[in-house]
């Protein structure tokens, strides 16, 4: 139990072996000595609790609902010196938070007992009271190991009510119970909202042999939530000793979710435990509108990508799988590379698709049974479209295995190609096998037509080298698109060989393939994940952001990069996010930014079409440099490379994150697949409705206009969401004198990596003076 301290907020406490408790611990001189101290404190908001790195300290950490961190100032837990501190939890929570929101967890380690030893978890963030929900958790570079639970748990039960913009990032959870990093809710409520996991591993959560009644042994698994993304995350070597023989666990799945995203993630070489499933990705019970797009699953002994109706409350409906790659999975108990199932005629699966995908079907490694490119289990669906896929099968596996005979509106193939590399296709209909395309179409009625159209190839779709795809390792960096064994060769007969999924069925296809290729709007598409073009072009350009340029020396600071700020914060491209959601991968390299040390910040170009200015066919985010210069992200080039766009005459706009948008006034010639354009040197090289609203003059130079500390579409002073406002009182919850260091935040409108509302350099008065020319009414609004 907590006791009564009273203290300011915004203070440091540190807690190292060496300490004592009755110690200050407001220095490291001074430092506390024991985790029980640490849980006799009510901290305040900004409260840091630092713990002495590579060192050692028992106990369960405990925080409570009078511990009052805000989302403007949480409580932060974490290590000081060098690597991460160990809270050596034993048989109890590593850190156990009860009905406590705004807390942020940092570079510790926490580790139990033994998954059989210990029945808690490492990091259980837990509420059940009923007055509000709680926002703000951060679990940041966090290892949890060696817990009969969860490595990391975020749930609620009994409430209605639940966590808010929830972030777990650089984790790593392995060797634990049930499942690695998980969050719940009572029953199939979607109580929580807006969680963001990246850049995690779960690995070796072997699942408890003596729990039959619930599925244990998962890497990553999110329900109850409105509102989920999961990327650049591994999952692998999970499920080991699942006890339920009639369930079992996934290396990276939801349930429960609506409004989900699973994209750029490797699950592989997970396992069943008992009977049933143990693979790679999973949309389960109770999902809408959620979509796994651009993975990669791989040796799993279930299903690779799979739609399970277990019998939520909620229906399932809207889900979709698309341009992702599987290999050699479904090893066990007759599992397929994509797989569906729904438990009874009350919980179907309803109007999903799954199009794009490679499905690579082996032999290879077979622990019982015989997988299948595609297995549905039962008649519980209506509405699935499987469209445009590869399934390529080597000698012994099926194409698709069915127990039941379905009608096409039920489930309908259209356009896909069945490979077998031994020239022996089989396929499964009603339990009843058929050895040619011909033979299961005659049977299947119906399926792979389009009107008076016959659908659907056996032909070699020539892969570069399929079934050699190894292991890539995205959150540690791994590019997946650097998947090369299962790019198209440029002959390839799948080359504009699919259907178009937008004009055709009014389905919007996302912008990009598994390979980072640009897709939108183009009529043709391929069949498969990789979207292979024969043409593209390239841009280069120079723009200049009012935010870090320096008039005396006629260039941009580099303050980001100096400090590291751009290596730490934004080694991925910044504009996943709204209003931009541009879903592309480009990474830089920790050697780029050091190599070009003139790199400022990230930008994002957009090509648009002649007819419409508004209309965008390709996106990506490239790097600038002081003196303007824009460069790739990969090579530092000074082209930038757009695939799929063939030649021509095209607008360019380019956005920043903090600034108003731009686009060029004129067409910008591609003509021979080259394209330059500069943004600084005229006033009306960009496109102007309102007068120089969007653009700033300096000298004899142009600049993006800055202070859009709200990344909308108007900088402004005064009014309803007004940067101002966002700067002073929503990022620095009303404080003056706060300084906030080492930012890369859109508040840091003069890009120096500092947010503050008074003194020498503050924003809000470069806001005021330095981008309004003083006037608190002026309004200057984005022209794109």
């Amino acid at each position: 139990m907590h006791c009564i301290f009273v203290h300011a907020q915004n203070q440091t406490y540190y807690i190292s072996p060496e300490g004592s408790d009755a110690n200050t611990g407001f220095s490291q001189g001074s430092a506390w000595q024991s985790v029980s101290k640490v849980n006799s404190i009510d901290f305040q908001p900004g409260d840091k609790i630092l713990f002495k790195g590579q060192s050692t300290f028992s106990g369960s950490l405990q925080l409570v609902n009078t511990d009052r961190g805000t989302a403007e100032n949480p409580i932060i837990i974490s290590s000081y010196g060098t690597g991460k501190a160990i809270i050596d939890a034993g048989a109890a929570n590593g850190v156990f938070a009860y009905n406590v929101g705004a807390v942020e967890i940092r570079n510790v380690a926490v580790r139990g007992n033994g998954a059989g030893n210990n029945n808690s978890s490492g990091l259980n963030f837990y509420m059940d009271q009923t007055t509000a929900d709680l926002a703000h958790i951060v679990v940041d570079s966090v290892e949890a190991s060696g817990f009969g639970k969860f490595g990391i748990s975020i749930g609620s039960w009994g409430t209605t009510k639940g966590y808010h913009n929830v972030k777990i990032l650089r984790s790593s959870a392995h060797d634990n119970g049930r499942a690695g990093i998980t969050s719940y809710a009572e029953g199939s409520l979607y109580v929580h909202r807006n969680f963001y996991v990246g850049y995690c591993k779960a690995f070796r959560n072997t699942g408890r042999i003596e729990m039959t009644q619930t599925n244990t042994g998962s890497g990553i698994a999110l329900s109850g939530i409105d509102g989920a993304t999961i990327e650049f995350s591994e999952a692998y070597e999970n499920g080991q000793y699942n006890g339920k023989v009639y369930g079992g666990p996934m290396g990276i799945w939801f349930y429960d979710v609506k409004n989900g995203v699973i994209q750029f993630c490797e699950s592989h070489h997970n396992m069943a435990g008992k009977l049933a499933d143990g693979g790679g990705f999973d949309l389960d019970g109770g999902c809408q509108n959620s979509v796994i797009q651009y993975c990669y699953s791989h040796e799993n002994e279930g299903a690779g990508f799979a739609m399970l109706e277990y019998g939520s409350s909620n229906s399932f409906r809207n889900n979709t799988i698309r341009y992702n790659i599987s290999q050699g999975d479904g090893r066990k108990n007759n599992e397929g590379g994509l797989a569906f199932w729904a438990s009874d005629a009350d919980h179907k699966i309803i109007d999903c698709q799954a199009y794009n995908n490679t499905i690579y079907t082996s032999n290879q490694n077979i622990i019982s049974g015989t997988p299948a490119g595609f297995k549905v289990y039962d008649q519980h669906i209506t509405g699935l479209k499987i469209r445009n896929n590869i399934f390529y099968a080597t000698a012994g596996v099926n194409f698709t295995y069915c127990n039941t005979g379905f009608d096409t509106s039920q489930v309908l193939f259209q356009n896909n190609n069945y490979f077998s590399s031994s020239n022996t296709p089989r396929f499964i209909w009603a339990s009843t096998p058929y050895y040619s395309l011909s033979a299961w179409k005659g049977a299947s009625h119906g399926q792979e037509t389009l009107g008076s159209l016959q659908l659907g190839t056996t032909i070699d779709p020539m892969l570069i080298s399929a079934g050699t795809g190894g292991t890539i390792n995205p959150a540690e960096g791994g590019d997946l698109t650097k998947l090369a064994a299962y790019k198209l060769q440029t002959v390839s007969p799948m080359i504009n060989a699919g259907l178009s999924m937008r004009n055709l069925f009014n389905v919007e296809h996302g912008v990009r393939d598994f390979y980072n290729n640009q897709i939108a709007l183009r009529p043709e598409a391929n069949i498969g994940a990789h979207e292979l073009r024969g043409s593209s072009v390239t841009f280069s350009g120079k723009v200049l952001l009012q935010g870090a340029y320096n008039p005396f020396t006629g260039t941009m600071n580099n303050t980001l990069n100096a400090l590291g700020i751009l290596k730490v914060n934004a080694s991925a491209q910044p504009y996943n996010q709204e209003p931009f959601n541009y879903r592309g991968t480009e990474l830089a390299g920790s050697h780029l930014f050091v190599s070009n040390p003139d790199i400022i910040d990230w930008v994002l170009i957009e090509i648009r079409t002649a007819s419409n200015p508004l209309t965008v066919v390709a996106r990506k985010a490239a790097l600038l440099k002081q003196d303007g210069t824009i460069i790739s992200s990969d090579s530092a080039a000074t082209k930038i490379t757009f695939e799929g766009i063939a030649p021509g005459s095209y607008y360019v706009s380019i956005r920043h994150r903090n600034h108003l948008g731009i686009r060029s006034a004129v067409l910008v010639d591609f003509s021979d697949g080259k394209g330059f354009y500069d943004f600084t040197q005229s006033g009306t090289a960009c496109f102007q409705n309102l007068n120089y609203t969007a653009t700033v003059q300096k000298g004899n130079v142009w600049l993006m206009r800055g202070g859009n500390a709200n990344a909308n579409s108007n900088v402004k002073f005064n009014g309803p969401a007004n940067d101002q406002d966002r700067i002073q009182n929503v990022k620095m919850g009303g404080s003056i004198s706060l300084v906030l260091s080492n930012q890369y935040s859109l508040e840091d409108i003069n890009l120096d990596g500092k947010v503050k509302a008074n003194g020498p350099g503050n924003d809000t008065d470069f806001l005021l003076n330095g981008i309004l020319n003083g006037s608190t009414g002026s309004v200057y609004v984005e022209q794109l």
